[in-house]
């Protein structure tokens, strides 16, 4: 199925350690990701367009998150943060109220963890953290059960 979206010879990148079924390849995610969930809604489950991976540790991601809020985040629009976990011992705390306010005090921006314009997604799966800023389109499309209304 991959095949059909990044044509013929995809690059996959190595982990180097046991993924649980997670893969990486080298594409532009965003594009990627929005051909898989309109194409094939009843047959996946999660896609997650990947802006940065890093080390799971928290100084880099909270480098990461401010890069990305930079490059990502508009002037006049609100963000949240959420954190998904697997197999770590970092705290989700800390990253949403900590790292999250310093996207705020920094950039300036509104927080809004209802409905934000822009979605900082922080999936840690050690011993890697992955980074991902949803626009509202795809924050709809990452809701599995949203898609299938």
């Amino acid at each position: 199925m991959i095949r059909r979206f990044v044509g013929k010879d995809p690059k996959f990148r190595n982990w180097g350690w046991n993924s649980g079924g997670v893969f990486l390849l080298e594409v532009e995610p965003h594009e990627l990701a929005e051909k898989m969930w309109m194409e094939n809604p009843d047959h996946v489950h999660t896609i997650l367009p990947i802006d940065r991976m890093v080390k799971e540790e928290y100084d880099d991601i909270e480098k990461a998150m401010l890069e990305l809020a930079y490059d990502k985040i508009g002037q006049n629009e609100t963000f949240g943060v959420k954190v998904r976990k697997r197999r770590t011992n970092l705290h989700s705390s800390v990253i949403t109220r900590e790292f999250g306010g310093a996207i705020q005090e920094r950039f300036h921006h509104l927080v809004d963890l209802k409905n934000p314009d822009k979605l900082v997604l922080v999936t840690l799966l050690s011993p890697v953290a992955m980074i991902s800023v949803l626009n509202k389109r795809e924050q709809k499309l990452y809701r599995r059960e949203s898609r299938l209304k």
